[in-house]
C-alpha cells in the first residue's frame, strides 16, 4: 500500500503525537509549527 502523509493540529502537540502513534498503520510522526518561520528543536526539557 503506498504511504499518504496527513497533517493534524492540536494543542499540545506531544499529546496529538503520542495518541496517533498508537493508531495501527501510522508508520511516523513529528511534532511541529504551523505557519511559522521558527527552526529551533523544541522538547520537553527545554520547556523547564
Amino acid at each position: 500500500m503506498k504511504e499518504k502523509e496527513i497533517y493534524l493540529a492540536g494543542g499540545c502537540c506531544w499529546g496529538v503525537e503520542k495518541y496517533v502513534s498508537q493508531i495501527k498503520g501510522v508508520t511516523s510522526t513529528k511534532v511541529g509549527f504551523a505557519n511559522g518561520n521558527y527552526r529551533a528543536s523544541v522538547s520537553y526539557g527545554c520547556m523547564d
